[in-house]
């Protein structure tokens, strides 16, 4: 498992992906990833592997602990966001109630 703080990753990063997967276990925090190997993983774009982070980031930890729960709700994602971007990932699913990160569900 991969605990990281992704806000302070963004921010000192500048939103550079390059960067962000470089620099990603730079900073520990409540975020966290229970497959991290796919990170390094170059069958998957660049793009796929640091929106991982970005949406694993707006999971809450003690829902996975003590429910399970490894999918992400949509009523955690914030409005501005444009869900559509993913639709092509082989990493995310965004469903109507959840997205499932598939490299998570294994």
């Amino acid at each position: 498992m991969l605990r990281y703080n992704y806000t302070k990753l963004y921010k000192t990063c500048l939103g550079n992906e390059f960067y962000i997967l470089k620099f990603h276990n730079m900073y520990p925090g409540s975020s966290f990833l229970l497959n991290p190997d796919v990170l390094r993983d170059t069958n998957y774009t660049q793009f796929d592997r640091v929106s991982l982070l970005a949406l694993a980031s707006l999971r809450k930890y003690p829902e996975y602990k003590f429910f399970g729960q490894i999918k992400v709700p949509l009523l955690y994602v914030p409005d501005q966001w444009d869900l559509s971007l993913f639709d092509s990932s082989k990493l995310i699913d965004v469903g109507n109630k959840d997205i499932t990160l598939i490299s998570e569900s294994k």
